[in-house]
């Protein structure tokens, strides 16, 4: 008996090139800084500090989604950033070190959130998501409250459009190959460009190093010569 051979197709994700993740910010700020309207100028200003949060750190797309306040601790002498996120893949609580910019970034936005809802008489909450829209409406309808705090970090349709606006969007592809997730991608794999210890990288994006070395590490024997060479 034969039996017939079949094409393995990869589901490798690509990660983002950092001339196309560095378009990706530029178009996204772009979009905002054009947004004709406020609603729409807001979204696309959580969608800007969303990706460019993915980008920095390489954590997973649906612990960003769901990050509230509570879920973040700043070692203010490091600083890193421990998170304690249940909702995360692994259940762990993750650690990663960030600089002091990126530290004042994210300070910066838990103290919009207040004072956003200290302007609008709305209490404080720690179980606000990092990446919300903060929404003052023109006009009160019935049962809507005049201002509120959105989460809308997973919003697909702004992140269509934003690829769509990019030079590298192939509509064939595109929406497969390149997605939220290629911002983890691409820190894994410049970790590991780094030569840094994979047992570290896979400590620090809670994964495995059998995972590290079978999705992430793209190195070819020559790219060792030297060290290899005796």
């Amino acid at each position: 008996m034969r039996f017939q051979q079949f094409e393995v197709v990869s589901n490798r994700r690509d990660e983002f090139s950092q001339e196309e993740a560095e378009e990706l910010i530029r178009n996204a700020k772009t979009r905002y800084e054009n947004a004709k309207h406020s609603i729409q100028k807001e979204q696309r200003r959580v969608l800007l500090d969303y990706i460019h949060f993915l980008q920095v750190t390489g954590i997973r797309c649906g612990t960003a989604r769901k990050l509230t306040w509570k879920n973040m601790f700043l070692d203010e002498e490091k600083p890193y950033y421990a998170i304690d996120a249940l909702q995360n893949k692994v259940k762990k609580r993750l650690n990663f070190p960030i600089s002091k910019n990126f530290a004042n970034w994210l300070k910066e936005i838990k103290n919009k959130h207040q004072q956003f809802c200290d302007q609008n008489g709305i209490k404080f909450s720690r179980n606000i998501h990092l990446f919300s829209c903060l929404y003052v409406y023109k006009s009160n309808k019935e049962g809507r409250p005049a201002a509120e705090i959105v989460s809308i970090a997973n919003c697909k349709t702004a992140w269509k459009n934003l690829l769509r606006s990019c030079s590298f969007y192939d509509p064939e592809m595109c929406c497969n190959k390149k997605v939220q997730y290629s911002f983890r991608h691409k820190k894994i794999t410049d970790l590991v460009k780094k030569r840094i210890d994979s047992t570290q990288i896979a400590k620090y994006a809670q994964t495995s190093v059998r995972m590290i070395n079978k999705h992430y590490d793209q190195s070819e024997m020559l790219d060792f010569y030297d060290e290899l060479a005796s």
